[in-house]
């Protein structure tokens, strides 16, 4: 088959693509606008992977990546998980038959922002924020959590957004007591310093 070249919008850019079946195709790709995590993996995100004539994509190794967010962190990933973690912060998934990635991501803390997302190194989009009932990523949902979701009530704070409707209301309290005690099983990986906070570090 020929390839179709098309025109992709990223961040107000128009940027020509050359795409293929078989490849990854941003257009008929699916991914969540927001993410919804816990320390036990109580929740399930799914990205859908797509090729240009709409087909769905076997193996192909879906990348999130929230290296850019201090305040959001990763529990180790058990056994039996799909996904695997890359430097603390990057996390691989394979794709299934029907072009799934499917999501149960251990984690704590939010990312209030653009979390970027890419299968195959093709970038489908971005994520605009990732919340989790565990608020100080301490890695267990506890009185402490509960204490800073209450006062962000009646404000918009993505991070305790935990029912994604806009805004921080008794239903997003409601959400984080129905996990309390949830903990990560592992121990939370340690992300590789960068330079800047190394220095900073021996100041």
């Amino acid at each position: 088959m020929r390839p179709i070249s098309c025109i992709v919008a990223v961040l107000g850019l128009l940027v020509p693509v050359l795409v293929h079946a078989g490849v990854p195709d941003p257009r008929h790709s699916t991914i969540p606008a927001y993410m919804l995590v816990c320390p036990d993996g109580g929740f399930t995100q799914t990205i859908n992977v797509r090729d240009v004539n709409n087909s769905p994509l076997n193996g192909v190794d879906v990348v999130i990546d929230f290296c850019a967010f201090s305040t959001f962190h990763l529990c180790t990933a058990d056994p039996g998980d799909p996904y695997t973690i890359q430097s603390g912060c990057v996390v691989h998934v394979l794709t299934n038959a029907i072009g799934n990635a499917n999501l149960p991501i251990r984690a704590g803390g939010g990312a209030s922002g653009l979390i970027e997302i890419s299968a195959n190194g093709v970038f489908l989009g971005y994520a605009l924020s990732a919340a989790s009932p565990d608020q100080n990523a301490s890695g267990i949902v506890d009185a402490a959590d509960a204490a800073l979701l209450a006062a962000k009530i009646g404000t918009f704070a993505p991070p305790s957004d935990l029912n994604l409707d806009g805004h921080v209301d008794a239903a997003d309290a409601a959400i984080l007591t129905a996990h309390l005690g949830h903990a990560c099983a592992a121990p939370t990986p340690v992300r590789a310093a960068t330079w800047g906070q190394v220095r900073q570090a021996y100041r």
